[in-house]
Formats: structure tokens, sequence, C-alpha cells
């Protein structure tokens, strides 16, 4: 990459060796973030620097033989939903030997055909946000579940437990509401409030799991203020204990969500449409490395 300044290059430099470990986790992209504001490099031209590192690294990770490029297409052969199942893993791994392949050669060409395999599958088939609503709270939605509630798309009914089994991915953000509505109004017996707000989190989560076994990201809250972390600090904690519990994806919105840029619309506490986009780039950066960590050697 070309006319980088001495501290963009330190910022490759500082990804190059993250990237090394396949994707980027969250302790690492809180110090890519903390890198990227010391030296004032914007959002996109760090968007930039990073798809170069990401697309030089899956260069470098292609078949460089004929034996790298056999083992690369039995890879492929075998590869079912992004996927080897343990069967196929067992002959992967005997044909190491053969091939004079290392396991953690083999591992990275697995990374490059996962790789591709996701950018083959990088459109959604459908996208629903039937039950999305900035004004729910989570026993709205625990509601809904436990009652079965239904919608009119496309012209027929769409029931929320059929959505949910349907779903490969669903994405949760919940919780907001009550939480700045009790800021709102004060903070006495703010963390016993939390803990009841965790306790029907703990139900809806439930209900989901009745409906839906596959990846759930659930997202974390963001502080728009300059007061009271250690109340957001403290719900954080609690959800992505849940979460960690359940198996589901915690993403941590007050990383994601750190620049007022973020929230320049009427609806104060709810990003705009740039604040969806860093949204959505870290959901896709989980997707891959759960395709990454998935049965691979």
């Amino acid at each position: 990459m070309e006319n980088l300044t001495n501290e963009e290059k330190d910022y490759y430099e500082l990804l190059v060796d993250l990237l090394e470990n396949g994707e980027i986790s969250d302790s690492e992209r809180n110090i890519l973030n903390k890198r990227k504001e010391k030296y004032s490099i914007s959002d996109s031209r760090a968007s930039e620097i990073e798809e170069f590192a990401k697309q030089e690294r899956l260069q470098n990770l292609k078949p460089q033989n004929d034996s790298e490029n056999s083992y690369y297409e039995l890879i492929l052969d075998f590869m079912e939903n992004g996927i080897v199942s343990e069967s196929n893993r067992k002959i992967l791994n005997k044909r190491l030997e053969k091939y004079g392949i290392t396991e953690a050669r083999a591992k990275e060409l697995e990374y490059f055909a996962k790789q591709e395999y996701l950018e083959s599958k990088n459109k959604l088939s459908s996208y629903n946000t039937t039950y999305t609503n900035n004004d729910y709270r989570i026993t709205d939605l625990l509601r809904i579940i436990e009652y079965n509630e239904e919608e009119i798309v496309n012209d027929k009914p769409l029931s929320i437990h059929k959505l949910l089994k349907e779903s490969d991915i669903i994405t949760l953000s919940i919780g907001m509401n009550e939480l700045y509505y009790k800021l709102t109004i004060n903070t006495d017996n703010i963390y016993s409030y939390i803990d009841e707000m965790m306790e029907d989190m703990s139900k809806l989560f439930h209900e989901i799991n009745k409906y839906n076994h596959k990846q759930v990201f659930v997202l974390g809250y963001y502080n728009i203020t300059n007061d009271n972390q250690d109340i957001f600090n403290y719900a954080n904690i609690k959800l992505k204990n849940l979460c960690l519990k359940e198996g589901y994806t915690y993403i941590p919105l007050n990383s994601i969500l750190n620049d007022k840029i973020y929230f320049q619309n009427d609806n104060k506490i709810y990003p705009n449409k740039l604040g969806y986009q860093q949204i959505y780039k870290i959901i896709v950066e989980k997707i891959k490395n759960y395709w990454y960590n998935t049965n691979c050697i």
C-alpha cells in the first residue's frame, strides 16, 4: 500500500501482526481503536488500511504448490455450509503427511477456503425486520414470543415462532429503553433495577432457545452521556455473562460507537446510518470469526 504516513504505516504493521491469528478479537479491536485515535486516523482511512491488510494476507494464504492445491481442493470438496464435519476432518488429517503439509499450514489453507466460501455467500438470501421496533422493552419482546404473535408480511401472516425457526442469524438489541428511562428519573437502586432487567433477559433467551439454536448476536449497551459509565459497565458485564451462558455472541458497542459522529440524528440514543454501518461491520467480522473457529484444525 503506497503513500502511507509513518503513523499509518505503524497502524498497518500492527494490523498485520494481529491478523496472523485469523480474525481480530474484541480486545485487539480495542487496541486498534486506541492506536487509531492516537494517530488521528479517520474511520474510513482505517477501514481502507485494514481491508488492504486482509486482502494481502489472503493472497499469502493461497496454495503455493501442487500438494497444497490438492489439499485445498479436498477441503472445498469436504466443506458443507462452510464447515468440515468430524468424519471428513479425520480424512484431511490423514492427508497431511501424504502432502507434506504441517498442521499450521493446513489451518491457514482452511482459513483461506472459508474466506472464499464466505465471499461466495456474501449476500443474504433474506433479511427480516418485522419484529424490529425502537419502543420495544425486554418484556414486550418476551410477550410477543410467548404468545407467538403474528404480523402480516407480503399479505401473509408471519409468526415470531416461524421466523425464529427459519433464521440462520438473529441480532438482538434490547434493553436500552429501560436503562435510559431509569437514568432520566434517578439512579436510586439502579443496580437492583439492572438485575431485574437481566432476569427478564434470561427469560427472553430461554424463549429464543426453544425455537432457534443457531447464531444469536446480542448488542451491548453504549453510553451517550459523559456520566454513569460504571452503571453501563455493570449492565454490560451482566449481559455478557448471560450471553456466555447461552452460547450467544456478545458485541460490546461501547468500544464501537465511541464517537459522537455516530449519533448525529434526531433520535439521540440510537445510532445514525454511520453508526449502524459500524455495527454491521463488526457483526460481519464476528460471523467470519465463527466460521474460522468452527471445526477448524
